[in-house]
C-alpha cells in the first residue's frame, strides 16, 4: 500500500495539479538533499506509527467464548509476564545479538551499531538505545506487532532491561494527579471501523506505546485526511490516573535522540478503555479518546491467575514452549524453540 508519494522535477504546473489531487503526496522538490530529508524525516514518522493493536470484550460469556482478537489480548498479556519469568544472563543478551546479526548482516551501518552495543551496552542504557531507532528498535517492535514468539524470546533481556527503567523513570509524573498526552497515527479504514464499533471496551497496544506531551508533534505524525480516505489520520487523546499502579509511563524526552518530541513512553501492553471516536472537521483528523484502566474484569483476571499458576508446575523456559505450541498452535515454532534448549 503507498501511503507517501514524493515529486521530484521541475515541472510546476503539472505538479500543482497532482498534489490538490492526492493527499498522499507529501510534496514537491527541486533539490536532492531536500527529498532525502524528507524521505528520512517520513520513514522516522512510519516507524513510530508501526503499532498494531488488540480488543477485549469483557461481556463475553466464557473464556471458551472469547473471540480470536480476545483471546489474543490474554495471550499477549500471559506472554509478557513469562517473558519476564525467563533467566536474564549473559546468554540472552548474546541470543538478541546473534538473531540481529543474521538479520542485519548485509548492512554495514546496524552491523556497526550491533558491535557498539555488544561493547558499551548497560541495562540503564536501555531508552538511549531504544529511542536510536537503530537495529534495536526497528527488530523489537517488528517482533511486537506481529507478535514474533520466538523473536520476543530472543528479545527477553532487553525487554527486562527496558520496563525496569521506564518504571524506574515514572517517578517524574508523581505531582499531578491527571495526565494528558496525544499520540498521532494512521490507521486503515477497517482498523478504524473497528475502533468505531467497539466504544466502550477494552484497547490494548502491542509494544511501547509512544505519547507526547504537546498536542502539535502527534498531529505532525497524524497528518491530515478525508472521511473518503482509505488511510485516516487519527490524534488519540490518552487520559491516566496517576493513582493507577498498574499503567507504567514515563518522560523520557531527556533520554530521547528526539528531544523535541516531548515523548512520554508507557511500557508493555497498556490497557485503555475506548471511549468515543469523532471526525474533527477543522483539524481533519479522528480524535479517539482512550481512558488509562486497570480493569481487565474478574472473568479475564481469574483466567490469567489460572494459567499463572500453572507456570509453578514448570520452568518459565519450558512453559514458553508449552505456550507455543498448545495454547497457540505455534507447532513450527515450538519445534524451533524446544531445538534451540537441545
Amino acid at each position: 500500500m503507498i501511503t507517501a508519494i514524493f515529486i521530484f522535477g521541475v515541472n510546476e504546473q503539472n505538479d500543482s495539479l497532482l498534489v490538490n489531487e492526492d493527499n498522499r503526496i507529501v510534496d514537491k522538490f527541486i533539490d536532492l538533499e531536500n527529498l532525502i530529508e524528507s524521505i528520512q524525516n517520513k520513514i522516522h514518522l512510519t516507524r513510530k506509527q508501526s503499532l498494531g493493536f488488540t480488543l477485549f470484550d469483557q461481556q463475553q460469556v466464557s473464556i471458551r467464548d472469547l473471540s480470536k482478537e480476545s483471546a489474543s489480548f490474554l495471550w499477549y498479556q500471559l506472554l509478557i509476564h513469562i517473558l519476564k519469568e525467563l533467566p536474564q544472563d549473559e546468554q540472552s543478551k548474546e541470543e538478541m545479538l546473534d538473531k540481529c546479526t543474521d538479520y542485519y548482516r548485509e548492512n554495514q551501518r546496524e552491523t556497526e551499531k550491533i558491535q557498539q552495543f555488544r561493547s558499551t551496552y548497560k541495562p540503564e542504557d536501555a531508552i538511549e538505545w531504544y529511542t536510536d531507532e537503530c537495529f534495536l528498535y526497528k527488530l523489537l517492535n517488528r517482533a511486537l506487532r506481529t507478535e514474533d514468539f520466538h523473536l520476543l524470546y530472543a528479545f527477553r533481556s532487553f525487554i527486562v532491561d527496558l520496563t525496569t527503567q521506564l518504571a524506574r523513570q515514572s517517578f517524574r509524573f508523581i505531582d499531578k494527579e491527571t495526565v494528558t498526552l496525544y499520540r498521532g497515527q494512521q490507521l486503515s479504514m477497517e482498523e478504524l471501523k473497528k475502533i468505531e464499533e467497539n466504544i466502550g471496551i477494552l484497547i490494548s497496544f502491542n509494544g511501547f506505546f509512544s505519547t507526547s506531551r504537546s498536542i502539535d508533534v502527534a498531529l505532525a505524525y497524524a497528518g491530515k485526511s478525508r472521511k473518503s480516505d482509505d488511510i485516516q489520520s487519527i490524534l488519540f487523546q490518552v487520559e491516566v490516573d496517576r493513582s493507577l499502579t498498574s499503567v507504567i509511563f514515563a518522560d523520557i524526552s531527556s533520554k530521547s535522540r528526539m528531544r523535541d518530541e516531548q515523548e512520554v513512553l508507557f511500557s508493555l501492553n497498556p490497557l485503555f478503555k475506548l471511549n468515543s471516536a469523532e471526525f474533527d472537521l477543522k483539524l481533519h483528523v479522528w480524535k479517539v479518546r482512550l481512558i488509562a484502566t486497570d480493569d481487565t474484569s474478574n472473568k479475564s483476571q481469574k483466567y490469567l491467575a489460572s494459567l499463572k499458576n500453572q507456570m509453578i508446575e514448570y520452568t518459565p523456559i519450558i512453559y514458553f514452549g508449552r505456550l507455543l505450541l498448545i495454547e497457540l498452535g505455534q507447532f513450527e515454532r515450538a519445534s524451533e524453540y524446544f531445538n534451540t534448549l537441545l
